[in-house]
């Protein structure tokens, strides 16, 4: 389908970004279903990128709202432009798409240990999420108080969602690295060797 072609092209840029090539990506994806009991492998879901992915999901439904109802205020009410009544719908528009599948994949991604939903929740967050909400709190005109504080908090969600989210990429990989290299090097150990004594 189109998103999960979407969603492969996001996971192979940003390996390509860690520096993780085609085969150790084949070699990481098989280790997911590893045989391993699950109480053997250790725990790298990021408790405070879960928290602030739950909260976030509620206040980004309060920030939707709020911020249409006071756009749609204060085009009946204040001036502006015309590059500026055509440029903020649509950015608005651009961060509203991409917001629902961001806070999917941070959530999955993290609570299930996935790297390919964490790659995507993070590149999602770098664009177009952070850009959006940049504009919105630095350059939109007309702003009113209340703009103010829904903008600054939104903000610093998303901001601290990208400083965990990469911390919690980080340790998701090199644990997925180490464990293949442990799954190898048993694979290895224990490999029996042929009897030669029964060869011809």
């Amino acid at each position: 389908s189109v998103a999960s072609s979407v969603r492969s092209s996001l996971d192979s840029f940003a390996m390509g970004l860690q520096g993780i090539g085609p085969d150790e990506r084949e070699k990481m994806a098989a280790q997911e279903e590893s045989s391993l009991p699950v109480s053997d492998q250790p725990i790298c879901s990021d408790m405070v990128l879960q928290m602030l992915l739950y909260f976030h999901v509620y206040f980004s439904v309060v920030w939707f709202l709020m911020y249409w109802f006071l756009w749609q205020w204060k085009t009946e009410n204040m001036e502006y432009k015309r590059a500026v009544k055509v440029l903020s719908p649509t950015i608005f528009a651009i961060w509203a798409f991409a917001e629902g599948p961001r806070l999917l994949f941070g959530y999955t991604g993290n609570l299930k240990e996935k790297v390919p939903q964490m790659a995507s929740f993070f590149l999602l967050t770098v664009f177009p999420s952070l850009p959006a909400l940049a504009y919105f709190l630095f350059a939109e005109v007309n702003k009113l108080p209340l703009d103010w504080a829904l903008h600054v908090i939104q903000f610093g969600f998303t901001l601290a969602e990208l400083v965990f989210g990469y911390r919690a990429l980080r340790l998701l990989i090199r644990s997925q690295r180490d464990r293949f290299a442990v799954q190898a090097h048993a694979d290895k150990l224990f490999k029996v060797a042929p009897d030669k004594s029964k060869q011809p």
